[in-house]
């Protein structure tokens, strides 16, 4: 996720998990409930469409630990799993690993999360920045976690607009460079699962 000029104060809006937690790295145990955002984030009844069903080879194919942290962030902050996912394919992160950018930044782990957002993130845990980069790239329920509040936050920016949030995660203060990442993430959605999917209004 590139870097943009998008303030990051609403960090502390939203629960993110604790790195140092148990639920960091455990995946959401069946019949549990993890706190959700629905009322809070608006979701358009557009992307309901590629939620929720998810072919047998698709979960074959992903890492079962990155499919359970993803699910898990979708409970937690009301998004469809599948749009996380189809931004996880779309990011290209591995855990373990950390991408330069030309700008000076960093993107972090399986879902890219920008080294801007370091500073704010070891203020709320309590940690150090080193700390908190750490457990971004090494722990990936960490990162898809601080990911998917990042993307509900930008579709709560969005005036709930899930299309226009994706768009936001990637590119917030550039609309032509949003969009083009949008349609990327639809086109890597509609790939994995074979749906058809809602892209971005013109």
């Amino acid at each position: 996720m590139m870097a943009g000029q998008r303030s990051m104060a609403t960090v502390a809006k939203l629960p993110i998990i604790n790195p140092h937690s148990a639920a960091a790295s455990q995946p959401t145990k069946a019949g549990s409930r993890a706190p959700n955002r629905r009322n809070s984030v608006r979701m358009s009844s557009k992307p309901s469409q590629i939620a929720g069903i998810m072919a047998p080879e698709t979960i074959m194919e992903l890492s079962s630990l990155v499919l359970a942290c993803a699910i898990k962030a979708a409970t937690a902050y009301g998004l469809p799993p599948t749009g996380i996912i189809a931004i996880l394919e779309a990011e290209g992160g591995r855990i373990g690993e950390v991408s330069e950018n030309a700008n000076g930044t960093r993107d972090i782990g399986p879902m890219q999360v920008n080294s801007l957002w370091l500073e704010p993130l070891a203020r709320k845990w309590g940690v150090t920045p080193d700390e908190a980069e750490a457990a971004l790239r090494d722990r990936p329920c960490t990162n898809i976690a601080v990911g998917s509040y990042i993307l509900a936050d930008c579709i709560h920016k969005r005036g709930g607009d899930f299309w226009a949030g994706v768009g936001c995660y990637h590119a917030p203060s550039d609309p032509e460079r949003a969009r083009a990442y949008a349609d990327r993430v639809a086109g890597k959605a509609a790939e994995r699962f074979g749906l058809e999917v809602f892209r971005p209004e013109r």
